[in-house]
This record gives C-alpha cells, sequence and structure tokens, in this order.
C-alpha cells in the first residue's frame, strides 16, 4: 500500500497523530499538489492546531484549491483567534474572488471577526 492510501486509511479511521506524519512526508514530496496541502490541513485541525492548519489550507488556496479549502482557512484562522491574520487572507483572497463576503457573512464561526472596523471596511472597499 502506498503512503498516500495508508494516510487516507488513517484519516478515514480518524487516527490523526498516526496519519500526520505521512501527510507531512506526501506534502514534503509533492509541495505543488493543492490536495496535499488542504489534507495536511485537515489533519493538523483536526488535531486541535487551528493555526497550523491555516496555514496549510492557505497554502492550498495559493496553489489551487477550491472554495472548500478557501473556507477551512478562514475557519481555522478563527479557530486560532488570529484575526489580524484572518484579515490580512481576507485581504488579499477579496482581490482574486468574488463573492467571498457572501460566504463568510454567514456562518457563526466569523461573528466575532464580522464586529471588526477593519472587517467591515474590506466589505465596503472589496465586497
Amino acid at each position: 500500500m502506498d503512503i498516500t492510501a495508508r494516510y487516507l486509511n488513517l484519516a478515514r479511521a480518524e487516527q490523526w497523530n498516526d496519519a500526520l506524519p505521512l501527510i507531512e512526508r506526501i506534502v514534503a514530496q509533492a509541495p505543488a499538489v493543492p490536495t496535499s496541502w488542504h489534507n495536511y490541513g485537515v489533519c493538523l485541525d483536526a488535531l486541535g492546531r487551528h493555526a497550523e492548519a491555516a496555514e496549510a489550507f492557505k497554502r492550498a488556496c495559493r496553489t489551487g484549491g477550491d472554495d472548500g479549502t478557501l473556507y477551512r482557512a478562514f475557519r481555522s484562522l478563527a479557530l486560532a483567534n488570529d484575526e489580524d491574520g484572518f484579515l490580512r487572507f481576507l485581504d488579499e483572497q477579496s482581490l482574486k474572488r468574488s463573492g467571498l463576503f457572501a460566504l463568510l457573512d454567514t456562518d457563526d464561526v466569523f461573528a466575532e471577526i464580522r464586529e471588526s472596523y477593519f472587517y467591515d471596511e474590506l466589505k465596503r472597499t472589496r465586497g
């Protein structure tokens, strides 16, 4: 069984501590593959390592990740209580993706950040 299949089996079984070294090897071997970064973020997020998960999801977004990965990046930033990082990433991504504020305005996990003056200002200028 190859390393990816072993990782996926461990992830399905939610054996995140055992899955982590495998996904780290996968990412090291194929750093340009967005799915690998996404899966790394999922693993880190499941381990409660939200700040690191956010970085993995952001890397996946920058290498071609989808809207689900983008959502996970923002969610992990919010769970890590990284309002500055959230707003910087929002600033960056709002230039590239339309409808971003509609996604963020509907989820309670982002409620506290939405109350920020800087969120309102980004929404006014980029939304």
